[in-house]
């Protein structure tokens, strides 16, 4: 119990101030920061992601300036919400955060001030971002694993894999989408990445937000499909992994590269991806073609049986 008069001491002696070294400052700040979040992700996870989460993290960033994660989902909840009439508050906030020394801040700043440069039609903006990031082999997690034992390299490894697909995830998606494939080459691309995922996440373990990555694959890829067969194929596991989307818990996945990794549970009832899918069977690519088909109907009425229930 040192006698009041030797905190300024011991606080230089850290090298933290008097308000940090009684935790009084930064823990109101720890905790005001929780309660923004949780009511930001609430928004987020039940599909508002315009305004109203957008509000949340203006209010954040008035009230905690200086804290580099409220930049952070700032600047994400501005793109979210319109990347090229915010492209100045993505970028304003994007040059915050590569003062801050973090590899992910500094990571999402590039990657969100770049897309939305492009978005803007400002190719030379956008490249300009993208030239200050590091190549995918030399990323921390990536090097690190090379040397880091234990819970330190299954921790490197977990990190690496899950950004790895959640990366393959939009990039195939876009590359299907671009033109220069064929579409059953597109297909065919859409359909190995899903296969990867599905080997990955083994038995339907994944998290609400990856299922419905997979869902998404197979449901894009329904599109192109120019045959029956293959495009029914599809739409019934886009189909099951839209039912299966309801029941995901919070829980730990136990495949090997992502051991360890939470996951969170789905958001209201879990049934947001089916109503999508019932929308979209009404006028998809796949609707064109196949809508007269039995299995195609039957596929309609599955899902519309689960939102009845």
């Amino acid at each position: 119990m040192p006698d009041i008069t030797l905190l300024p001491a011991i606080s230089r002696f850290f090298g933290i101030t008097v308000d940090e070294l009684l935790c009084a400052e930064k823990l109101d700040e720890e905790a005001l920061y929780r309660d923004f979040e949780t009511r930001a992700e609430e928004l987020f996870r039940t599909g508002e992601r315009g305004e109203r989460h957008l509000a949340v993290w203006r209010e954040a960033y008035r009230q905690l300036p200086n804290d580099p994660r409220v930049q952070e989902h700032l600047m994400a909840a501005y793109f979210d919400a319109d990347k090229v009439k915010y492209v100045k508050e993505i970028t304003e906030l994007a040059v915050l955060l590569l003062r801050s020394g973090d590899s992910y801040f500094r990571g999402q700043a590039i990657r969100l001030a770049a897309v939305s440069h492009a978005a803007s039609r400002d190719t030379q903006g956008a490249e300009k971002w993208a030239s200050r990031a590091g190549w995918a082999m030399h990323s921390r997690e990536r090097i690190e694993a090379e040397f880091t034992c234990g819970e330190e390299l299954l921790a490197d490894v977990r990190s690496y894999a899950f950004h790895t697909l959640d990366g393959l995830f939009y990039m195939s998606v876009r590359l299907a989408q671009d033109g220069i494939l064929s579409r059953s080459e597109g297909e065919e691309l859409l359909g190995t990445v899903a296969k990867i995922f599905e080997e990955v996440y083994k038995n339907d373990g994944a998290g609400f937000e990856t299922m419905r990555q997979i869902f998404n694959l197979h449901s894009l890829a329904a599109d192109l499909s120019e045959e029956e067969q293959p495009a029914r194929l599809h739409l019934e596991r886009a189909c099951g992994l839209a039912l299966k989307m309801r029941g995901v818990r919070a829980h730990e996945l136990k495949t090997p590269l992502l051991k360890g990794l939470s996951v969170q549970p789905a958001p209201g009832d879990g049934l947001e991806t089916a109503r999508f899918m019932i929308g979209d069977m009404k006028t998809s690519p796949a609707a064109q073609r196949w809508s007269g088909r039995d299995w195609y109907k039957e596929i309609v009425r599955t899902l519309e049986a689960a939102l009845e229930s």
